[in-house]
């Protein structure tokens, strides 16, 4: 955001601007325009000079101040420069001197990109705004200019932002009207992470200059990323009202509506753009995708069909060849489909997310054997390139751990084996630790336990992944003794990384209780350490120690008081005991200010205002989970009893039975199904 800072000051020191741009119900301060003014207006905002300057002075003063004006007026900035220097040294009292000089010092050095030459420059600029700043520290268009030098100079120095903020906030203060001000106070937010504020500010400027596309823009941005996401939407729609051939904004607004689970209206966006856009390649992709999405798939593919792939960028490519393959997929046709998602690849075949969802697509879509011919081919056909490619070796070892996945599935042990034994050879640590702990997992599974934990112990103990796989599958053997041993180990130890890990391995497997006294000593002898207090407070409220778990998570908020994990876990904890409910959603609330799209954060805000009784805004936060977290079958949970509580059954059977399908699937890991089907039982429903 600094960078945007810089680039904002820029703007606002264009030379030859007017000390105030405002847009005001009142009557602006007067620019700058003559030496009879600079030579006024500094007298009432400053003590006059001891020794004021003799008429011979000030009559030079005055004619290399208009000299400047005139040679700044004509783009000649350094003689310009050179004049108000002048000037400045004649009559060194007046801050309206000084702040011309600092505009055209701006513009005469502009050129200047060698990062040890700007940082002189703008330290000169600081200098002239600290001593005009000293003349008349309560005119606004002082604190103006020094606040727009020191956006130029947040780019170096971290405090010069803070510095910036103080000075705008005093022109703000003084002149709530001004624009130039609203909008770098904005973005002074901005780079804070202060969204909401960024927003209210931008949306006030909005409304003093209502036809302004770029205060829109910025309005928009600010209430996306507080995760004000339907207010950004009628920012967008304002400026396509008054630009409808903006097909930025137009996909951006389709975007946005899609993230909202409001296709039809994301696909009406895009159709109601004008004739004379309608053409354009990204509109006509992300029409075909919404309607894939409005489940219209043959439409989607008539509209997709369209589109030349051979004339797109490599990026739009890829996101058509994409969505043809999910439309060709939806409406059976494996076999082109595949072809599709071979060319993904082929594409972008450095791409590991793109090939772990390729064949995982492969694999739900009853396509195994070729999603298994297809990870066998790609590692056939980059083999050679690993050792000089990095980006390619991740890709490749992504496709070793898939189709090794795949032969265990099926139970093939040996073949899935020998898919990873190039990888216990790598030179590469991190590669080698994945493959041997991949091989030890596989190990286990065909029952060969000893050959699994002799791998790892000859790995390195020390090493903290390994360690963690030792542990867990040690537990999974039930050698209770040697894991619990490893644990109690890490009381004394130095590698706090190395306990965590040890700790965590008897988290995955609910072993808390066994984690609590070692947890208490790391604690002590790493007391600043967040993530071990995190998991100490785990630790103590999954074996029922709700006020040790509540210290604990206090302690992680004074190291941190943005620490979005605790403050949800804290808060959801209270929330489902039902108490401190007050506080329990000002946590939450914190936690979905820092991350607003995270789906269980939303969950927990859902919940804690069940508990507070507010159904309404409950149940609009917990749909939004479901949409946010789709499968989490705590979220179809609180969901259902929410529509209990409204009184409407139908609804909440229907969670009801989602969440005990989803739970039932994993296990039901971390929920109580009884209580669930309990609750379904005893609904009124069919």
């Amino acid at each position: 955001m600094l960078k945007s800072l810089a680039l904002l000051s820029s703007f606002l020191l264009a030379a030859g601007a007017p000390a105030t741009v405002s847009a005001s119900p009142q009557e602006a301060s007067p620019a700058v325009s003559s030496p009879s003014h600079a030579a006024s207006a500094s007298r009432t905002a400053a003590e006059p000079a001891e020794t004021p300057p003799s008429e011979t002075l000030r009559s030079e003063a005055v004619f290399q101040f208009t000299l400047g004006k005139m040679l700044a007026e004509e783009h000649s900035y350094r003689a310009a420069l050179a004049a108000f220097e002048k000037a400045v040294e004649l009559d060194p009292d007046d801050p309206y001197l000084r702040i011309e000089y600092i505009q055209a010092l701006g513009e005469a050095e502009r050129p200047v990109r060698e990062l040890t030459a700007r940082k002189a420059q703008v330290a000169k600029l600081a200098e002239q705004a600290g001593i005009a700043l000293e003349l008349a520290p309560d005119n606004v268009d002082v604190l103006r200019t020094v606040g727009q030098v020191y956006l130029r100079m947040a780019d170096f120095d971290p405090d010069a932002a803070d510095r910036a903020f103080e000075a705008f906030s005093k022109v703000r203060q003084k002149e709530p009207w001004d624009i130039q001000t609203m909008v770098a106070l904005g973005q002074l937010h901005l780079s804070r992470s202060q969204f909401a504020e960024a927003a209210d500010i931008f949306a006030e400027a909005s409304r003093y200059v209502p036809n302004n596309r770029i205060l829109y823009n910025f309005l928009a941005d600010a209430r996306e990323r507080a995760g004000q996401d339907k207010e950004a939407v009628e920012a967008l729609q304002r400026i396509l009202s008054l630009d409808p051939g903006d097909v930025g904004t137009r996909i951006r607004l389709a975007e946005m509506l899609g993230r909202l689970d409001d296709h039809e209206a994301a696909l009406q966006a895009l159709e109601e753009a004008p004739p004379s856009v309608q053409g354009d390649e990204r509109l006509i992709y992300l029409g075909a995708r919404e309607l894939f999405l409005n489940d219209r798939p043959k439409e989607a593919l008539e509209r997709i069909q369209r589109l030349d792939k051979e004339g797109l960028n490599r990026r739009l490519r890829l996101y058509v060849t994409d969505l043809r393959a999910r439309i060709l997929a939806s409406l059976g046709r494996g076999d082109e489909a595949l072809d599709e998602m071979a060319e993904l690849l082929d594409l972008d075949p450095g791409n590991v997310d793109l090939l772990r969802r390729v064949t995982a697509q492969m694999a739900q879509g009853g396509q195994r054997d070729e999603a298994r011919d297809l990870l066998e081919a790609f590692i056939d056909r980059h083999r050679s390139e690993v050792e000089t490619d990095e980006e390619l070796a991740r890709a490749v070892q992504t496709a070793r751990l898939a189709l090794a996945a795949f032969r265990v599935e099926d139970e093939a042990w040996e073949p899935a084996l020998e898919v990873l034994r190039p990888m216990l050879a790598s030179a590469d640590d991190e590669t080698r630790r994945t493959g041997e702990v991949n091989t030890a997992e596989i190990l286990y599974r065909a029952g060969r336990t000893n050959e699994a934990l002799a791998l790892l112990e000859r790995s390195g103990a020390e090493e903290p992944t390994i360690a963690h796989k030792r542990v867990e599958l040690l537990l999974r053997n039930g050698q209770e003794g040697k894991a619990k041993r490893l644990l109690r180990a890490q009381r004394t130890a130095d590698d706090p990384e190395l306990g965590l890990a040890v700790v965590q391995a008897f988290h995955a497997a609910e072993r808390f209780e066994d984690t609590v006294p070692v947890l208490e000593a790391l604690a002590e002898k790493h007391s600043e350490s967040l993530e071990i207090q995190f998991l100490r407070g785990a630790a103590l409220e999954r074996t029922g120690d709700a006020r040790g778990a509540a210290a604990a998570f206090e302690r992680v908020l004074e190291l941190d008081p943005k620490h979005a994990q605790t403050l949800n876990y804290l808060g959801y904890m209270w929330a489902d005991r039902g108490e401190n409910l007050e506080r329990a959603r000002e946590l939450i609330l914190r936690a979905v200010d820092l991350d607003p799209q995270n789906g269980a954060y939303i969950d927990s805000l859902g919940w804690v205002l069940y508990r507070l009784g507010q159904l309404s805004e409950a149940q609009q936060h917990l749909e939004r989970a479901v949409r946010l977290a789709p499968g989490d079958p705590v979220v179809y949970e609180h969901l259902g009893d929410v529509y209990v509580a409204l009184g409407e059954t139908g609804k909440a059977a229907e969670f009801y039975r989602l969440a005990l399908q989803v739970a039932g699937e994993d296990g039901g890991e971390g929920q109580d199904l009884g209580a669930v089907q309990r609750k379904l039982d005893g609904l009124a429903v069919d």
